[in-house]
């Protein structure tokens, strides 16, 4: 099991929801999210400009190996998680193709799905476990140890990211027609890896280091997923230090029902259809901020979803457009009436 977000910069704004590995699958290979356009946008920018390719590819939706509860992306909020994602990245840089590495790691029955990075020179691995981990710390070791074991296998753990072994690290997705599945893949015992009984066992994983790629990302890069919770920490110990006698109150999780995340992507694939943008989308409270684009102009929508059914509210902020706000009600009502 997975979960998918849509918007890492929202950070705890920004709510999962579950997925099954063939629902990823489909989303990858049939270009949902409007997956198509964005990855070919993506890869047009990373040849000009590196800055702001990493600055863009925030905006992919994502999914997280962990199961969130709230299903916010925090390690407070961390559940479980069932599987392990292996990020090849920068093969170039070894003279490997993701074509040539996905077609050789296919051919292991531990891997239930491959697929290309988004930069278009690495490759995803998911490899499912035969049972749920719970304890972070507990998987992070499991996962060092597998990751370089599986490495080693096929001489390539100088291509291995070493920032993935965190049980909130994202996922970012892109298009991939052929990406890998297979349907039954031989799930990977987590308890063969470390012995937690044995006190040796766990002071040889808590010093593995899993090595850099070669040319490893420079300081942009690295921090070009660093979530938006550290920053928020980061402010709320500033405040504390400002003043050691405020009360900082947690910020509320919100809530987004499930039809309205499904809607999203509906509203999506509608919207390129008649030649309007998706400026940004932010979850609120029971409902979803939709920001619609067209050259200079334009619209924003609250759409939330309750016992009454849907409801469509227009935006009255300064810069919004009346005529947008309009035809994007237009749009929406039509897909829900």
């Amino acid at each position: 099991m997975l979960q998918l977000g849509m918007n890492i910069t929202l950070g705890q704004g920004d709510t999962l929801r579950k997925i099954q590995t063939a629902d990823l699958v489909k989303f990858i290979r049939d270009g949902a999210f409007d997956l198509v356009a964005k990855t070919d946008q993506l890869r047009k920018i990373q040849s000009i400009d590196q800055r702001k390719y990493q600055e863009i590819k925030k905006f992919l939706p994502y999914v997280t190996g962990g199961i969130f509860h709230p299903p916010c992306r925090n390690k407070e909020n961390f559940a479980f998680i069932d599987n392990m994602i292996f990020d090849f990245d920068h093969l170039s840089s070894k003279e490997l193709s993701p074509v040539w590495l996905k077609e050789k790691l296919a051919g292991d029955e531990r891997v239930e799905a491959i697929f290309i990075s988004p930069g278009n020179d690495g490759i995803k691995v998911l490899l499912p476990l035969s049972h749920r981990i719970t304890d972070p710390v507990k998987y992070t070791l499991c996962y060092k140890v597998f990751a370089l074991q599986f490495a080693k296998e096929y001489g390539i753990e100088q291509v291995i990211d070493p920032r993935t072994s965190d049980v909130t690290r994202a996922c970012f997705l892109c298009y991939d027609p052929e990406i890998y599945h297979n349907l039954n893949p031989l799930p990977t015992n987590p308890d063969m890896l470390v012995d937690f009984d044995s006190a040796e066992q766990v002071r040889q994983a808590e010093s593995l280091s899993i090595p850099y790629p070669v040319n490893p990302p420079d300081a942009i890069i690295a921090h070009e997923e660093a979530p938006v919770d550290l920053t928020r920490e980061k402010l709320a110990e500033i405040r504390r230090k400002l003043n050691p006698k405020a009360i900082i109150r947690p910020e509320k999780p919100v809530f987004v029902p499930e039809k309205l995340h499904l809607l999203e992507q509906v509203i999506r694939e509608k919207a390129v259809e008649c030649g309007l943008e998706i400026i940004q989308v932010k979850n609120i409270q029971y409902g979803k901020q939709i920001a619609f684009g067209l050259d200079q102009l334009k619209g924003e929508l609250n759409i939330f979803y309750g016992k009454r059914g849907y409801t469509i509210v227009k935006s009255s902020k300064s810069g919004c457009s009346e005529e947008m706000n309009d035809l994007a009600y237009q749009l929406v009502a039509g897909i829900i009436y």
